[in-house]
């Protein structure tokens, strides 16, 4: 008899990827999360995955947190991937109500999500970092991306620290992209230097799945 597993992933547009609202267990959409799901049932093969795609597109935290009943706990996961900042730092930015995006707001988000979450019997988080892509030197007119670097380096620091907090592993996309835009340019990761490309939700993916299996084999 095979092992059974669930697998949640958690966020927002990054995540979301054009995926089905009405199948979140079938439809993965586009991104990452597809391409992991179908990386882990190859190398695992004898283990009974189930995956959720719970991503929402413009989801902050607070909304996040406001709908982890629903969307992540009521499937009682074995393992959830989480990844999620970069609207609520373009909130900030862009003074939509900033006393609730605050580094102070965020932090205290994230450790209700993740308290939840363990509360709810998730085994463990995969923690992975909000990232951005654009830099000074650039075009940085689109409209995700205009005015959202001021709070997210505060963000990242957040997030690396509550990995470490829980004890959970986390990994980081800015590095790979980061390494990625040595050698190309970084539109052609993510043209609004936020969501990516086929070819950046693969190299996330490539990432990803590597983390959650050296999880499950270790678990």
């Amino acid at each position: 008899m095979k092992k059974k597993l669930t697998i949640v992933f958690m966020g927002d547009s990054i995540t979301d990827a054009g995926r089905s609202r009405e199948k979140p267990t079938e439809d993965f959409g586009s991104g990452y999360p597809a391409m992991v799901a179908a990386m882990l049932r190859q190398r695992l093969p004898r283990i009974d995955f189930t995956f959720v795609n719970s991503g929402v597109g413009g989801n902050t935290t607070p909304q996040c947190a406001e709908r982890w009943d629903a969307d992540v706990a009521a499937y009682d996961p074995d393992y959830v991937t989480l990844m999620i900042g970069v609207n609520d730092a373009y909130a900030y930015s862009v003074d939509v109500s900033p006393e609730l995006y605050c580094a102070k707001e965020y932090k205290k988000n994230l450790d209700q999500m993740i308290t939840h979450a363990f509360a709810k019997g998730a085994k463990k988080i995969l923690f992975i970092a909000p990232y951005y892509l654009g830099h000074e030197d650039e075009d940085l007119s689109a409209f995700i991306t205009a005015k959202l670097p001021p709070v997210l380096p505060a963000y990242r620091r957040i997030f690396k620290a509550a990995a470490r907090k829980y004890g959970m592993p986390c990994i980081d996309p800015q590095q790979w992209f980061d390494k990625e835009r040595q050698i190309m340019d970084g539109k052609l990761i993510a043209p609004d230097y936020v969501h990516p490309t086929a070819y950046g939700h693969a190299i996330m993916a490539q990432h990803i799945a590597d983390a959650l299996e050296k999880m499950i084999r270790e678990g």
